[in-house]
């Protein structure tokens, strides 16, 4: 899967449908 570190969380969230 692809995921991105999202700087509002700071946590790797998946990306997968978007």
């Amino acid at each position: 899967l692809r995921c991105i570190l999202d700087p509002n969380t700071a946590t790797c969230i998946d990306t997968e449908g978007i």
